[in-house]
């Protein structure tokens, strides 16, 4: 896989490392898991000092390299993309992330998380400038997550965005730049962005990283439900699911008001959701203790529903009429 000139410019790096890396290799029953695997055993032969770590959970379907706890790479960084995968392996040893101090300084207020996604090639002759811009933010801002998709391995995934070219940055999916773009344009969309406008993967990904509380917070600074927040309160998975349902709590113990904004979105997705998410769906609207979903729960328990289902809803009314004559104020 790897060229003798390839093989080189690792053993180069490696002797460049003051102590031993460990990068975390993701591993599925995707058929590309089997290139990143030789890709991973080559690189830890040619550079003893890079260590890597398998997982092979359920986390993520598809194979990828993460370096460090924000960047992972969706592809083999061959070719023109070897360097700026050995410069990030360097932030793992004694280079520091640093940014220039204006484009520092416009993070300093903000931690609305961002989700970058840039595709390149192996043979693009632009990525790797691109890349060497944007790499230090996952290492330097805790809010910015960064991933790096081959878009020629991982076709799939530049159809679904209709990648054209390369490099095609996006951001959030709200923002999308081709060709060269500049740190300053790019911190700037980040900074500037409105967070209620955030799509799905962000939150995911803060959720699961053990931001719950700080996506309430963002919720109640705006106030207002964010709609990609609905989504993943109905999600399938069920991690993505319980760690939305610590923001829901979360909202309801803080701010019941702001919490009743959920009850017709999740009443509106009940219908379509399997049991186990009617559940859920059901202890949140318990979890809320408002009186208006009481009949909609009522119709539950007496309909054609399966027997769990009904319990949910039972309790869920009992919760929130419990709340009623504990004084509690369970709103309208």
């Amino acid at each position: 896989m790897l060229t003798p000139l390839e093989e080189k410019r690792i053993h180069r790096f490696n002797a460049t490392l003051s102590k031993e890396v460990t990068v975390e290799v993701h591993l599925s029953e995707d058929s590309r898991s089997a290139e990143f695997d030789q890709f991973c055993k080559q690189l830890v032969n040619i550079a003893p000092r890079i260590k890597t770590v398998v997982n092979g959970d359920d986390s993520e379907s598809l194979p990828a390299i993460r370096i460090g706890p924000r960047l992972r790479y969706h592809g083999i960084p061959t070719g023109r993309e070897l360097d700026p995968f050995l410069e990030a392996l360097a932030y793992l040893d004694a280079k520091p992330a640093d940014l220039p101090p204006s484009i520092k300084a416009k993070f300093t207020h903000t931690g609305v998380p961002a989700n970058i996604r840039v595709f390149v090639t192996p043979v693009c002759q632009f990525c790797p400038g691109v890349l060497r811009q944007i790499l230090p933010l996952p290492f330097a801002v805790e809010s910015v997550s960064l991933t790096v998709i081959d878009g020629v391995l991982f076709t799939d995934l530049a159809e679904q965005s209709k990648i054209r070219s390369a490099p095609t940055i996006l951001l959030d999916e709200q923002f999308r730049w081709s060709g060269a773009v500049t740190l300053v344009e790019l911190s700037d969309a980040i900074v500037h962005r409105d967070p209620a406008m955030l799509g799905r993967p962000t939150f995911e990904r803060l959720i699961l990283e053990g931001g719950a509380f700080d996506l309430a917070e963002m919720m109640q600074d705006q106030d207002k439900i964010f709609p990609a927040f609905i989504e993943l309160l109905t999600d399938e998975t069920l991690n993505v699911r319980l760690a939305a349902m610590v923001t829901a709590e979360e909202l309801a113990a803080g701010n019941h008001e702001l919490a009743s904004q959920m009850i017709e979105p999740l009443q509106s997705r009940f219908q379509d959701a399997v049991d186990t998410v009617k559940g859920d769906i059901l202890y949140v609207l318990g979890e809320i203790r408002s009186r208006k979903p009481l009949p909609y729960l009522n119709d539950i328990i007496n309909g054609d529903y399966d027997a769990e289902v009904k319990e949910a809803a039972q309790e869920a009314m009992e919760k929130i009429r419990r709340a009623q004559s504990d004084g509690l104020n369970a709103i309208e």
